[in-house]
């Protein structure tokens, strides 16, 4: 037998294949870290990518507001750069009661004293004023519309800023294509009805029922969700970006700092060769991770697997997904959306009623299932997981033997053990 281990939570779970099955393991590629954060950044801030220097930028006198990204993308490790953000901008003659770090909350809540100090460090917080975007907030700023009809709401600070900095980090995303850069903006410090008719692009203008297939990881020209994400951050005319690209134990392997576009697009090109694994063939069975913790904490988070492995699937396959979902199957609006009628009925609430991007997550996991069918090996209720579509399952030995009644003839299977992070790109 062969012996396959994925991560489950803080431990693994093993998995005994037989011996004439072709196994693909699905790992990131190899990609060396940098040896020296802190060179790294100063290279970068003194070498941008198609912009001046920002201390060249910023003039004194003018307000700066610096966006750094929330609690939920913590790991981008924003504090151990910012600092250096803020004396570029001292040195261009802006002194820090002139600067705001304002934290993108998106629709998220507001972090905590604690979270500010962990996202911004502790020097940071005592240098300049910190605060939590709020996307219902009475005062946000119009900017009008956006070429699909949106109407643009935008953060008090952020708008009357002279100049405005967009630090976080880059990875693949289920709708946007990629995240970081533009998305500081938006969905960052975007109006909660800015944020919906945004995440609206993703449900396909032609064929009802459906997601718009360009709405996907890695792909964004011609991605709507994203090509709006642009025009709005073009709206707030972002004056720099510092953007980091980390691997999967969450070191830093690449800065780019310079132009909001040129910048970005060079990080973008980083996580391809860091996350787009190529594969040239397809399958009709898979054992996929999410990666463990805290990557697998509820099934919410978790199902980001389903999105990366269904690139390289067959239809009607079958999969066990291996998520510990020790928090739970998660927030209250992905539970909701199971209790819809069926499919079509959540995909029209949220195209044509109200757009919930909780919800949404629902309707693509619903959309997973449809192509292939998943077993849940988990720490969820039996009932949680039977909500979500899934079939529970109690240990590895059942889940294999399952996915064996389901594929009696089955020669080759994939294993995916960092399925949120890693995106197979079919090149067949």
């Amino acid at each position: 037998m062969q012996a396959i281990s994925v991560p489950y939570g803080n431990t693994q779970i093993d998995f005994s294949l037989e011996d004439n099955l072709e196994i693909t393991t699905v790992n990131l590629n190899d990609y060396p870290v940098l040896e020296d954060f802190d060179t790294a950044v100063d290279e970068a801030l003194e070498h941008p990518v198609g912009s001046p220097r920002l201390r060249e930028i910023v003039r004194p006198g003018e307000k700066v507001a610096v966006i750094i990204s929330d609690f939920t993308r913590a790991s981008y490790r924003t504090d151990l750069y910012l600092a250096k953000v803020l004396d570029q901008c001292n040195a261009g003659g802006v002194p820090d009661e002139n600067i705001t770090v304002v934290i993108a909350t998106g629709y998220h809540e507001a972090a905590t004293e604690e979270e500010k100090h962990i996202l911004a460090g502790e020097a940071v917080c005592r240098r300049v004023k910190i605060e939590s975007h709020d996307c219902h907030a009475p005062d946000l700023v119009n900017y009008g519309k956006t070429v699909r009809g949106n109407d643009v709401f935008i953060n008090r600070t952020v708008a009357r800023a002279d100049r405005v900095v967009l630090t976080g980090g880059i990875c693949y995303h289920t709708f946007a294509g990629f995240g970081g850069g533009r998305k500081s903006v938006a969905p960052g410090v975007a109006g909660f009805s800015t944020i919906e008719g945004n995440h609206q692009n993703c449900f396909d203008r032609e064929a009802k029922y459906q997601i718009d297939p360009m709405c996907n990881s890695g792909i964004l020209e011609g991605n709507p969700v994203s090509e709006e994400m642009f025009e709005i951050a073009g709206m707030v005319k972002p004056a720099f970006l510092v953007n980091v690209v980390v691997n999967d134990h969450g070191q830093f392997c690449g800065i780019v700092a310079g132009d909001w576009r040129e910048a970005y697009f060079a990080g973008v090109e980083i996580i391809k060769k860091i996350y787009g694994v190529k594969l040239r063939r397809t399958f009709d069975a898979a054992i996929i991770s999410n990666g463990g913790a805290p990557k697998d904490v509820n099934l919410f988070q978790s199902v980001k697997g389903l999105h990366n492995a269904k690139f390289a699937m067959n239809p009607g396959s079958s999969v066990v997904l291996c998520a510990q979902c020790f928090n739970g199957i998660g927030p209250d609006g992905y539970r909701k959306g199971f209790h819809m009628d069926s499919y079509e009925a959540l995909w029209e609430f949220l195209r044509y009623e109200r757009y919930d991007p909780e919800m949404a997550i629902s309707l693509l996991t619903m959309g997973y299932l449809r192509h292939m069918k998943v077993y849940l090996l988990s720490g969820l209720p039996e009932a949680d997981v039977r909500l979500a579509g899934m079939i529970p399952v109690k240990s590895a030995e059942e889940a294999w033997a399952r996915i064996r009644e389901d594929k009696p003839h089955l020669e080759a299977v994939m294993v995916l053990p960092c399925g949120a992070l890693t995106c197979p790109i079919m090149d067949m």
